[in-house]
């Protein structure tokens, strides 16, 4: 898992209940952290959805192999201020930089894409540094 991870240049999640329970999920996860990798969350329901995603991370992510959840939320929500006091103010699904909320619907669902792939693309070390209208 961690070679995969290491032959990656971005890191997509796609959340789901459970996903931090996982041994194999928590084992990439962190092999992401400690290569820097840049991580793309999406998940699938309402804000709520951000919240129960963090606070299985702090009940699932405590072990001596990682840095705490306070870094693994930092690089989750894509900041590096956040801490687990901030869980009650978790940034808006349509922030630029956090989680990506999947819609399923339509138009909707190109639009998810969309935002999935520019996240990606901008990352990529041939399109880093570029403006959004030059991806």
């Amino acid at each position: 898992l961690e070679e995969s991870v290491d032959q990656s240049a971005v890191f997509v999640i796609f959340y789901s209940k459970g996903y931090f329970k996982s041994e194999n999920c928590r084992r990439e996860l962190y092999a992401a952290i400690n290569l820097s990798k840049p991580i793309v969350v999406v998940y699938k329901g309402d804000s709520s959805v951000l919240n129960e995603m963090a606070l299985e991370c702090i009940s699932s992510c405590n072990g001596v192999d990682v840095a705490g959840p306070d870094l693994l939320l930092q690089r989750l929500f894509n900041n590096d201020e956040f801490n687990l006091q901030m869980i009650s103010s978790l940034p808006s699904p349509s922030s630029r930089y956090g989680p990506i909320e999947w819609l399923d619907e339509a138009s909707f669902s190109a639009a998810t894409l969309s935002l999935i792939y520019h996240r990606i693309l901008s990352n990529l070390p041939h399109y880093k540094g570029r403006s959004s209208e030059e991806l």
